[in-house]
């Protein structure tokens, strides 16, 4: 068993960290000089507004996620967000001696990560494929964003990158999940509420305020534990509503919010330009 990390610029084509006949590991590594990475982030999040002439492409993509109940039951969710697109040179990515089948266990600039890869049985044991493709999932927060756009490169023939762009039916769906994400466009319903505007608020499919899917709202309900924070509206004739039966996608074009930028609201930004 190997017991020293190694850098993936000196590994080869096939890097041997167990040999053992009963538990062998390998990982099989497509030739090149760089690896193209794929580094999500949540919409809200600050590595959603994070922006650096070393990404290569952004793209927006819709997360879903696989959960499972104590019983053995599972269910799934699913977040809007952005994926960054690396370039990075393989002498900036060091292999740790971690069995993850499928899962490789490395670091990028010092930051560690996690190589989402595809593996299997073979060559006497389990082998992890790591292609020069490959994505470190989503949710690294933006001083990691930053580690690796300070080793990334712009202008190799891995340019431009592919990204696929979403279908008409996601990109609405896209949508709404970033507004109801945004805490953006909640405070700025605060502030109109508080300033007396008495915005437009609409409600989720399946709920109603006096018949109707939206009312004006004339005050904001805190917790009364510290620090406060807001839990619902009041519409007029007060009617109170849960901020988690608002849709905010609706209530933002009723109120002439821009939708604005990748952690606000989804018109497409400027650094996503290149994936178009």
């Amino acid at each position: 068993m190997r017991t020293t990390p190694i850098c993936l610029a000196e590994c080869g084509e096939l890097l041997v960290l167990d040999d053992n006949p009963e538990d062998r590991y390998l990982i099989a590594i497509e030739r090149g000089t760089h690896l193209v990475v794929r580094a999500g982030v949540h919409a809200g999040s600050p590595g959603a507004t994070f922006t650096h002439p070393a990404i290569a492409a952004s793209g927006k993509q819709i997360y879903e996620y696989k959960h499972y109940r104590p019983n053995g039951g599972k269910y799934w969710t699913s977040r809007a967000g952005l994926t960054h697109y690396f370039v990075i040179p393989r002498e900036a990515v060091t292999l740790l001696p971690v069995k993850g089948l499928s899962y490789i266990k490395a670091t990028i600039n010092g930051v560690p990560v996690t190589f989402n890869v595809s593996g299997g049985s073979g060559n006497g044991g389990w082998t992890d494929w790591l292609c020069t493709h490959t994505s470190i999932g989503v949710g690294h927060p933006i001083r990691d964003l930053k580690r690796f756009a300070a080793v990334a490169v712009r202008g190799t023939p891995l340019e431009p990158i592919p990204v696929e762009p979403l279908t008409p039916e996601d990109q609405e769906r896209w949508a709404r999940k970033v507004a109801q994400a945004c805490p953006t466009i909640k405070q700025r319903i605060y502030f109109l509420i508080a300033t007396g505007q008495n915005p437009t608020i609409h409600l989720n499919n399946g709920y109603h305020y006096q018949e109707n899917r939206s009312g004006p709202g004339v005050a904001v309900e805190y917790t009364w534990r510290k620090p406060k924070r807001p839990i619902g509206l009041v519409l007029d004739m007060g009617g109170r509503v849960p901020l988690n039966q608002i849709d905010w996608y609706a209530t933002a074009q009723a109120n002439g919010l821009a939708l604005e930028g990748g952690a606000s609201l989804p018109t497409e930004p400027e650094r996503c330009a290149a994936a178009r």
